[in-house]
């Protein structure tokens, strides 16, 4: 058990204090409410049975419905607040997670295996949640229920009482050992199930890739042995944690027997009563009532804990977004590089000592190879890295001092792949402005040259477009894309390869809309476009790791070679 993980887990529940005092109040009524029945079934085998009144027998009766029936009133009150300290517990949980989600880093996610996490997110959580509710819905009520039987039990006889814990010696031996087994089942049906999520991930995720290298019976093949994997892994887990539950039940029903047959060889040697035992296994059978169901959630409990140390592992990731800054500016859209070196975990530095100076209303150009760092510099502006030395500026203002959410709601950014998802067309270019008009979502598709196109769909706007966009071209996607970065009016454009997926007349339409999106805007270009780089106020070649400007006297054919 990780004790720092359950103590993070208690503390989900302080916000609950008066409830679960409540709880604890109303269980302990439940139990009061539950005792007197014990002493009217002694008082009617020792009373009216042997006197045969009938009127006595039938009172006692309604009074021990009655009983009852107030009985399962507070069960049904207890189970109603608990439920809502469960799963408001549980909220907060996910609240956290989710918070946490957007509060590492860019390059944790770059390492971190997306289907693990969605498992560990999704399924971990639901397991945790089925943990709090065997927790909350039957260890506290157990408990109280539990103790208050027991003192009732060894008030009414003490050598029965005795007699009935003699087992629990087996009990703990078969908790400890069958505990351990079913453990490491449990783990090893996670792992299973992880696998299982990520490769049903990649399929749906993948398809096009499967399908272009004809990878279909390669993936059929692992995906089988998988769930094959997974099968034989939850039925191994599945039969520990019956057998687990057997034994603990047979164990507490021997002692049900060990106390009849005791009980019955008092009766006979006249030191006990009829209704002196009948009592006795009445409490005896209220208290299995309540510990049985217990017994039987324990393997839920071992499924929870295990869950439980994977999110609090997660929730205590040391590797925090790179800025942090609060301070909140009114964005202009000047940028500042300067002596900037970066690279990736620690390999020879992609950028080294690199200045560049993005004039507020200026349209800058970026040229380089493949793979020569053009995207980090832009990532590094977006403030999804950090530089190893140097210092970035906006404004004026370094970026460990301002608020980098706050700065971002100013930049516009289209990405060399455009980045679209399942939804509608409207829903992809409001996205995190759902408070925009249908005027100013208008007037963006059009700069884009989206427009057109839209219309012509018979749902125009609310046309779905399907995972990743698959129901448009390659160029509808962009303008998209597009259309999603010039509804913010940024005063900081940024845009990857724009005309990449555009056809001619498509891209001069970029080019003018670029003048006219917004007269204040900065635009930063990275391309191998030569209509982009003409319209371009200075232009940098990107090589080995450093920024040279390239004079306008350059003509379009020797920066298509040189960009080359």
């Amino acid at each position: 058990m990780n004790l720092k993980a359950w103590k993070y887990f208690i503390g989900l529940y302080v916000g609950n204090r008066r409830r679960l005092i409540l709880t604890i109040t109303l269980s302990i009524a439940q139990s009061v409410s539950t005792l007197p029945i014990i002493f009217l079934i002694r008082y009617a085998f020792d009373n009216a049975l042997p006197n045969r009144d009938i009127t006595l027998l039938i009172w006692i009766g309604v009074g021990v419905v009655a009983l009852l029936l107030i009985n399962t009133f507070f069960i049904l009150r207890t189970m109603s607040i608990n439920l809502n300290i469960t799963k408001t517990a549980v909220q907060l949980l996910r609240n956290k997670l989710l918070d946490k989600s957007f509060n590492v880093s860019r390059s944790f996610y770059n390492q971190a295996d997306s289907g693990k996490l969605h498992s560990n997110f999704v399924h971990d959580s639901y397991r945790l949640e089925n943990m709090s509710d065997v927790l909350v819905l039957n260890l506290i009520p157990a408990i109280v229920m539990g103790l208050s039987l027991g003192l009732l039990l060894l008030y009414l006889n003490w050598q029965l009482f005795l007699a009935m814990i003699s087992v629990f010696p087996a009990f703990f031996v078969v908790n400890r050992v069958l505990g351990k087994v079913v453990r490491d089942n449990v783990q090893k049906w996670r792992e299973m199930f992880r696998d299982f999520s990520r490769g049903v991930l990649f399929v749906y995720e993948k398809m096009n890739l499967i399908r272009i290298q004809t990878a279909e019976p390669f993936e059929i093949e692992r995906r089988y042995r998988s769930f094959n994997e997974l099968r034989k892994s939850s039925a191994q887990m599945k039969l520990s944690q019956t057998i687990y539950s057997t034994w603990q039940n047979a164990i507490v029903g021997l002692s049900v027997v060990i106390v009849l047959i005791i009980g019955g060889i008092a009766i006979s040697a006249g030191v006990m009563t009829i209704g002196d035992l009948f009592s006795f296994y009445a409490a005896l059978v209220l208290l299995r009532r309540y510990m049985g169901p217990l017994l039987t959630s324990i393997p839920q409990l071992i499924e929870g804990n295990e869950s439980l140390i994977s999110l609090h592992e997660f929730l205590n990731t040391d590797d925090p977004v790179e800025y942090s800054g609060q301070k909140k500016i009114n964005f202009k859209g000047e940028i500042l590089l300067d002596g900037v070196v970066f690279n990736y975990n620690n390999n020879d530095p992609i950028l080294e000592n690199l200045g560049l100076t993005i004039p507020e209303r200026s349209i800058i150009a970026i040229l380089g190879a493949n793979g020569a760092g053009k995207s980090t510099i832009l990532n590094l502006i977006l403030g999804f890295y950090r530089p190893q030395f140097g210092q970035l500026y906006a404004d004026g203002n370094p970026y460990e001092e301002i608020d980098l959410q706050y700065l971002r709601q100013s930049i516009g950014v289209v990405t060399q792949e455009p980045i679209v998802f399942n939804g509608t067309i409207l829903e992809n270019i409001i996205y995190g402005m759902p408070e925009l008009d249908n005027e100013r979502v208008k007037e963006a598709a059009i700069l884009s040259n989206a427009h057109e196109f839209i219309k012509q769909l018979p749902d125009g706007c609310n046309t779905l477009i399907g995972e990743n966009g698959v129901r448009l071209s390659g160029g509808q996607r962009q303008r998209i894309s597009l259309a999603r970065a010039f509804i913010r009016k940024p005063k900081l454009l940024i845009l990857d390869e724009p005309t990449n997926h555009l056809d001619d007349t498509t891209a001069k339409h970029v080019f003018e809309s670029l003048r006219t999106i917004n007269e204040n805007a900065t635009i930063l270009i990275v391309t191998h476009d030569n209509n982009i780089i003409n319209i371009a106020t200075d232009t940098y070649l990107l090589e080995n790791g450093c920024l040279r400007f390239l004079p306008k006297l350059w003509s379009a054919n020797s920066i298509r070679n040189v960009s080359n």
